[in-house]
């Protein structure tokens, strides 16, 4: 509002009057008013959304963080346990040692109470006996020295010296191991970076497993050796007690050992079969009838192989792999919290399995070809 306006002197302004000019505004004000709500109600609404991704951020951080302390607890428990168990091993090789140091300290120092009893004895004679006394008791004297225990050796047999090495790389090994993977940690998210440095080497000393099968659950045509690591897939059937786990169509067998949790990794000599299928299945899979066939339902995933071709099954799906000559050796790696079942040929991945592997699982295996052999491998760790 001009102020000479107000005075009266309008010097040829356009004038409108006060109240018009306050209909015609409000007019213009009562027309934004509407846009205006609707903004403060979008805000508000953006403003509930950024709330509620703070409260979100802030929980699964937390639990996060839980999860990562008890993943800590399990690391250091893992740790804890494999430094106890070489100690164990250190201190039963101690043991062994001293005891058999013991016992040659027991026959050192009986000798050397024989030596002492002989050396006092020459004395004597040296020393108290007359010419004539001395010769008359020589001989007796010479033939006791002569009988005194081991009086002509008094050798000792050396021990060979305790060597821990192997107890030193076991620990060298998850030293490296956790080094690479705070170093991969620093430069950046990496999907499984624990596997990048697990090779078959570090599994078998990590990991390694020596299954043994599960007689119970042979099929009648599948026969165990004594040591229960071999099964041979014989054209009789053997007498078998009935037992609700045993396999009773298709020429399987299961192992005794039963995994939920933790990692585990055996192997499979397949050199003295051709026709096979190796893998796991959960120990509630039906274990009778058309629907028992390993890779054929959702409970058993196994690599197959038949007419020198190689697949991974699972749920009556195969997947064709590219193996490009026969392999003697497969090595499993099972990752029961991360659900994954890796398979190694000839030092390479294969397949990787995905499933539900905190149920209970165990390895299994079926023989297709007449007289074929499959073992299990005797991993030492």
């Amino acid at each position: 509002m001009c102020v000479t306006c107000t005075g009266g002197q309008h010097r040829d302004h356009d004038v409108v009057g006060v109240e018009i000019a306050h209909a015609e505004l409000k007019d213009v004000l009562a027309a934004k008013y509407p846009h205006v709500s609707q903004s403060m109600q979008s805000v508000t609404s953006q403003l509930r959304q950024v709330q509620e991704e703070e409260d979100q951020t802030e929980n699964s951080s937390r639990d996060a963080e839980d999860s990562l302390e008890e993943k800590r607890r399990l690391v250091c428990q893992f740790v804890n346990e494999s430094v106890n168990l070489m100690k164990s091993e250190i201190n039963k090789k101690k043991m062994e040692k001293l005891s058999l140091l013991g016992k040659q300290r027991e026959k050192l120092e009986q000798q050397m109470e024989d030596l002492r009893g002989g050396k006092s004895t020459m004395d004597t004679a040296l020393q108290d006996l007359e010419a004539i006394s001395f010769l008359q008791g020589s001989k007796d004297l010479l033939k006791r020295l002569e009988t005194m225990s081991d009086f002509k050796s008094v050798k000792r047999t050396p021990l060979p010296v305790l060597d821990f090495l192997k107890e030193e790389k076991n620990l060298d090994g998850l030293i490296t191991l956790n080094k690479n993977f705070l170093e991969k940690i620093q430069k950046g998210p990496v999907e499984h970076p624990e596997k990048v440095e697990l090779d078959q080497n570090n599994l078998r000393r990590l990991y390694g497993r020596s299954p043994s099968l599960d007689p119970n659950s042979a099929q009648r045509r599948i026969k165990i050796s004594r040591d229960l690591r071999t099964a041979t897939r014989t054209g009789t059937k053997n007498q078998y007690l009935e037992h609700p786990d045993r396999f009773d169509l298709y020429p399987q067998v299961g192992s005794c050992d039963c995994f939920s949790s933790g990692r585990h990794y055996w192997e499979v000599d397949v050199r003295s079969s051709s026709w096979w299928g190796i893998g796991i299945c959960l120990n509630s899979m039906g274990r009778k009838g058309g629907k028992s066939g390993l890779g054929e339902n959702p409970k058993s995933w196994c690599l197959d192989k038949r007419n020198n071709e190689y697949s991974a099954c699972h749920n009556n799906r195969c997947t064709s792999l590219s193996v490009p000559r026969d392999h003697g050796l497969f090595g499993f790696f099972l990752d029961c919290e991360a659900g994954e079942l890796t398979c190694f040929g000839d030092s390479r991945v294969l397949h990787v399995f995905r499933g539900n592997f905190t149920d209970p699982v165990k390895p299994a295996l079926g023989i297709w070809d007449d007289d074929g052999s499959v073992h299990f491998v005797h991993l030492v760790k």
